[in-house]
């Protein structure tokens, strides 16, 4: 079963923000953890389950994909789909939104 990947506008800023926060210091780095994040999240069309789980509710299961051991990808499945919704720098900032999902 092949899954749709869904890459929510929050996904695409908090990824956005992190990575260019990573240009400050080391642009190549930045690059290269880019590159791995698209292809990464590529890969939750075939393995969504795969990754641990990271919080349940009672309408959802989150779950988180890592990144280089720092850039975590919180996403969710639902039905056919792949929800992404947003990226964090572990080694930066608290999870603001964990607390935002129901």
């Amino acid at each position: 079963m092949t899954y749709r990947v869904n890459i929510t506008n929050l996904s695409t800023i908090t990824t956005e923000y992190n990575l260019n926060f990573l240009k400050i210091f080391n642009p190549n780095y930045a690059e290269k953890v880019g590159t791995k994040i698209i292809s990464e999240t590529r890969t939750l069309s075939l393995f969504p389950h795969s990754h641990p789980i990271y919080k349940k509710t009672n309408s959802y299961v989150y779950r988180k994909l890592l990144i280089n051991d720092f850039f975590h990808i919180i996403y969710t499945v639902f039905n056919n789909e792949v929800v992404v919704l947003y990226t964090t720098d572990a080694r930066k900032e608290f999870d603001e939104y964990y607390y935002y999902l129901n």
